[in-house]
């Protein structure tokens, strides 16, 4: 790991974090998490109107239970002192292997475990002050983008494989590093400029 350079947080310098850090929920967290998780999926997930504020009020509550240090790492992260975060000590989504074969995308979008993981990462970005969107039109603009091998073009072969592969993110494509424009990330930052995701 590369430690970062020290910086000004607050009244503090931060010169002993790194470029990646660790958040380690403990088990009361992370049962509040699986909780608030739960509930937002029930409703229908990140895509639903009102779970977005709902989610700004799990994150709140689950804050509460939140040790300084905790906090202090998230806070350091929305600023941009970190550069990733790693989360670690969740709970299952599901305790189910893994299909032999993917259902549908319908089918998926309306499945409780992709809705359970979505509403947990909506949750997450919330703790450190960012928004879920859509990174680009392969979805048709939702929050939740799921990223498979639904039209073809994989290694395993679909039902239906089709003669010619689509150019998306639901196609078996081999991907390598996205090189679009950055996209204005919506963030809370108290020091300087919005976060952008990297190509």
């Amino acid at each position: 790991m590369i430690d970062s350079i020290s910086v000004l947080h607050g009244k503090k310098a931060l010169s002993s974090l790194k470029e990646i850090e660790v958040f380690h929920f403990t088990l009361q967290q992370s049962s509040l998490l699986q909780l608030f998780s739960d509930d937002l999926a029930a409703l229908g997930g990140p895509q639903v109107m009102g779970v977005n504020s709902r989610a700004s009020i799990a994150a709140a509550k689950l804050r509460l239970l939140l040790s300084k240090g905790q906090r202090k790492l998230l806070d350091a992260y929305s600023d941009g002192c970190v550069s990733l975060l790693i989360f670690e000590g969740m709970q299952k989504v599901t305790d189910m292997a893994p299909p032999d074969e993917l259902p549908g995308l319908a089918t998926l979008e309306q499945s409780r475990d992709v809705l359970r993981l979505a509403s947990r990462n909506q949750i997450l970005l919330k703790l450190v002050g960012n928004d879920a969107f859509a990174y680009d039109i392969d979805n048709e603009g939702r929050l939740v983008r799921l990223v498979a091998n639904f039209k073809g073009g994989g290694h395993n072969k679909i039902n239906a494989e089709p003669q010619v592969t689509e150019l998306s993110s639901h196609s078996g494509l081999h991907w390598v590093p996205i090189r679009k424009r950055p996209i204005g990330v919506p963030c809370k930052r108290r020091m300087g400029t919005p976060l952008l995701p990297h190509p």
